[in-house]
Parts: structure tokens; sequence; C-alpha cells
């Protein structure tokens, strides 16, 4: 049981890095839309940085989801099993 949550544990850390590294990726997006004559390149950078931060996006939600129905799959085993035990001792 105990390997169970020490991999929960570990599957949060990774849940953890990925909102870390989505918030050092958005760090470098610009607060305006360019577009002036000139800043051409500047707004396909902006598209792929938007497109980027869709897809960890998309990864962060799925991961968060999956890591929630793990929590509370294990959750349910320990309370089950808590249960049993007292069951079998009488109390």
């Amino acid at each position: 049981m105990i390997g169970f949550v020490i991999g929960w544990i570990a599957f949060g850390l990774v849940v953890l890095g990925l909102a870390i590294y989505r918030k050092s990726v958005a760090s470098h997006e610009e607060d305006w839309v360019h577009l002036a004559a000139g800043e051409e390149h500047m707004v396909t950078e902006q598209i792929e940085l938007t497109q980027r931060l869709k897809k960890i996006d998309r990864w962060g939600i799925w991961l968060t989801v999956v890591l929630a129905l793990y929590g509370l799959i294990i959750g349910s085993i320990f309370i089950l099993r808590t249960w049993d035990a007292q069951k079998t001792l009488g109390m």
C-alpha cells in the first residue's frame, strides 16, 4: 500500500513540475498583440507560444484528473481495508 502512496506522491511532483514549467513558458508571453507593420515576426512568435501553452494546459488537465482519480482510489482502498480490519477485530 505504501508503494502506491509513494507513486502517487511522485506523480504529484510530476504534475507540479509541469505547472512550474507552464509558468516559466507563460512568463515569456506578452500582454498585447502585435499588429503593426514590421512586427509580423512577433505575431508568429505569439501564435507559437499560444499553441505551446495550449498543449501544456491539455497535458496538465489530464494529468491532474488522473492524479485526483488515483488519489481517490488509494483513499478508497485505505478506507475499505481499515473498515475490514475493524470488522475482523470485532469493533
